[in-house]
């Protein structure tokens, strides 16, 4: 892709995302392709699950320090 060309780097970034670079593996040994953006909402997921995680603990630890 021609970084000078905006339009050329989109297209190119649009088709190199649009191909399956992941799979998911089943316990039955059946493959799911994963898109990117799929991959991208697991991935957002999961750092909203981390930072909910992560208030659940503190808001632990300093009910049990000031007990």
């Amino acid at each position: 892709a021609d970084i000078r060309n905006p339009l050329s780097l989109l297209a190119h970034e649009r088709s190199r995302f649009a191909t399956c670079q992941w799979e998911l593996l089943t316990p039955t040994d059946i493959s799911i392709p994963l898109t990117h953006r799929l991959v991208l909402y697991t991935l957002e997921a999961g750092d909203c699950l981390f930072s909910v995680q992560m208030m659940n603990f503190m808001l632990q630890f300093t009910l049990h320090r000031s007990s």
